[in-house]
């Protein structure tokens, strides 16, 4: 199981290299354009939309998704994800895997909730954009398993269908003939890797750019064999979420008293300055 964690390490850590937290106030909003979908470079920019700026086109939602990794000795992790959001901004999430692992998260305003699978929930205050870093790191990797497959992609218009009760546009993926190179600065194995299958479907919701849809199935070969992978994202519904709260058994983060920096802090200098005898 260490290859398949360390794969979607791997693949975890391409996702944070292009946080991007757009329509956050400080980066502009992403222009994308949802009749250009089955152009690859449109198409990119879309499959890597944040998931704070998903949920601020589409206002209440709820996603659901599942992946699927496999290497050739057999190894295999599972994985669930689900995201709520209301009609406030407050958000609940749920990641859990194959392996008995877990992580719950409950979002307001003001307050963060986590809980690791068999704990409890644990509050505090976030911390600047914590809670949507946490957000991204549990909902925002299918940019990430996109990233792994695009140098591949073949994207083609495949007309208009429905997701959500939205009209959207719909895109096929298939495997290309030939592939670009990968980036110069990707993992060894990365440039290694060679797919000899690839589909999926891309839903693009008309009105706002956003993917309703992602679903995509690779195999393919590197060095150390081979790799399988299936990932599905879908927004499953649009309004209507029920308002969401932090759980009344949540119990207040601890906390440690730093002194020595507070002292430092609130004097500016002027204490140490005391301590070596200057006045």
């Amino acid at each position: 199981m260490r290859r398949v964690a360390a794969l979607l390490l791997l693949l975890a850590c391409q996702s944070k290299q292009k946080p991007a937290l757009m329509a956050s106030g400080r980066e502009p909003p992403l222009v994308v354009h949802a009749e250009k979908a089955a152009d690859p470079e449109e198409l990119g920019r879309i499959l890597r939309m944040p998931v704070r700026e998903i949920a601020a086109r589409l206002g209440s939602l709820r996603a659901v998704g599942t992946s699927s990794s496999r290497v050739s000795t057999g190894e295999l992790l599972d994985e669930t994800v689900a995201l709520d959001v209301d009609g406030r901004g407050n958000w609940h999430a749920l990641r859990e895997n194959s392996r008995e692992q877990g992580v719950e998260a409950w979002a307001s305003a003001d307050e963060l909730a986590v809980k690791m699978r068999y704990g409890k929930p644990v509050k505090r205050r976030p911390e600047g954009n914590e809670s949507d870093r946490l957000r991204e790191d549990l909902l925002g990797d299918a940019a990430a398993y996109y990233d792994l497959v695009e140098r591949f992609a073949k994207p083609e218009d495949a007309g208009q269908t429905q997701q959500a009760g939205r009209s959207a546009r719909k895109v096929r993926l298939s495997l290309r003939s030939g592939s670009a190179s990968a980036p110069k600065d990707a993992p060894q194995w990365r440039k290694e890797l060679q797919l000899e299958a690839l589909d999926g479907s891309i839903l693009v919701d008309d009105k706002t750019g956003a993917p309703l849809l992602v679903e995509l199935h690779a195999r393919g070969s590197y060095s150390k064999g081979v790799l399988e992978l299936r990932v599905r994202r879908e927004i499953q519904q649009i309004g209507g979420v029920a308002d969401i709260a932090l759980p009344q058994d949540a119990i207040a983060s601890p906390t440690r008293t730093r002194y020595e920096l507070e002292k430092r802090e609130l004097l500016e200098g002027l204490a140490s300055d005391r301590s070596n005898g200057r006045r």
